[in-house]
């Protein structure tokens, strides 16, 4: 998971998701304004598919590792599968 340069945008499983990774500028301020790592090496936390709380209220997403491939909170909702969270991007 890497974020990309301006104007370009990394693949999350299978569609290009603007939304995440865009190091973009919205009003001169920086798109994304908090990274927080939640997984750790002393610490690794798994999270379920009905256990994904809402992050920053709706506008923040939470980046999962699963034995589908990388996905955010609402795709794996969606799909119904659980992985390590890695961060919370807001």
């Amino acid at each position: 998971f890497f974020f990309s340069s301006r104007r370009r945008h990394t693949r999350l499983q299978g569609d290009w998701s603007s939304d995440v990774c865009s190091s973009d500028l919205i009003n001169e301020e920086p798109a994304i304004k908090e990274l927080k790592r939640i997984s750790k090496p002393s610490l690794r936390r798994y999270s379920g598919p009905n256990d994904l709380g809402a992050v920053k209220n709706g506008l923040g997403v939470y980046i999962l590792t699963t034995n589908k491939g990388l996905l955010t909170d609402k795709q794996a909702k969606a799909s119904n599968v659980g992985g390590e969270i890695i961060c919370e991007v807001f």
